[in-house]
């Protein structure tokens, strides 16, 4: 995780008036753990990346803008591509 990741998660969480200690109440994401966040030491799941945007009300691509998914159109494709013969899943 980047400096930035870790930047725009404490300044959300300051910026809102939280604590860690509230922000873990809120989000149910432990209180070590969003040290560790913070910290930039550890990266957010899934889950945790939306559980503390929706406190923060940040969107995830906001709070997290080093961990947003790639767009699905930058996928390689077409004859050879791996999984080229498997269904593509749309915003999964």
């Amino acid at each position: 995780m980047t400096h930035k990741t870790s930047s725009a998660l404490r300044t959300a969480r300051q910026w809102r008036g939280l604590t860690i200690r509230q922000l873990r109440d809120a989000s149910g994401v432990c209180t070590g753990r969003l040290s560790m966040l913070e910290r930039g030491m550890v990266r957010p799941s899934m889950l945790e990346q939306l559980r503390l945007a929706a406190v923060l009300e940040q969107t995830v691509e906001t709070l997290f803008p080093d961990r947003s998914p790639r767009p699905v159109d930058a996928a390689p494709d077409g004859p050879g591509a791996a999984g080229a013969d498997q269904p593509q899943l749309v915003g999964a």
